[in-house]
């Protein structure tokens, strides 16, 4: 959490921040919010992040194409409070699927964000290059074989939210 404890205490400049939850090697969800400004305070373990105006993006990452179960029905790094109805589906051949959301959602939000190295992560970047390398990671960490992270690192732009 120290990378996050130096931002902490005063408004931080518009770009995208990606909170997401691991089970390593199975799944991974999360959000995109590409921000105009953001503010982060310290809370126990964990930080309080809060933006004024955002654009939101869910996604996630299922190791199964084994989709009986809606991600809102989920727990844990699967969950998202989301139906498939609401969700972009792509394939990822010899591992499962890539859900992303439909629409982009503008909003505020005041929500608990961690960055642990185990199970959560969370990234400040300024850029969509800043936002490839920390789908990289989070790809990796659900277990997306290289050959097909190498194949998405194209499709990461469909994640891209206006600034």
């Amino acid at each position: 959490m120290s990378g996050l404890a130096r931002l902490t205490g005063s408004e931080l400049p518009p770009g995208i921040a990606v909170a997401a939850r691991f089970e390593e090697g199975r799944c991974a969800s999360g959000r995109i919010l590409s921000h105009r400004g953001l503010r982060l305070t310290p809370s126990g373990h964990s930080y309080l992040l809060s933006i004024d105006s955002a654009d939101a993006v869910h996604f996630a990452f299922y190791r199964t194409t084994s989709l009986h179960r809606q991600p809102y029905q989920r727990s844990g790094a699967s969950y998202l409070p989301l139906d498939f109805s609401q969700l972009r589906t792509t394939a990822i051949a010899g591992y499962g699927v890539m859900l992303v959301e439909k629409t982009i959602r503008h909003l505020g939000l005041d929500t608990h964000v961690a960055d642990d190295g185990i199970r959560s992560l969370f990234r400040l970047v300024t850029d969509v290059a800043g936002l490839h390398a920390v789908f990289a990671e989070i790809m990796t960490r659900a277990g997306v074989p290289l050959a097909q992270r190498q194949a998405l690192s194209g499709e990461t732009t469909l994640l891209t939210v206006p600034a």
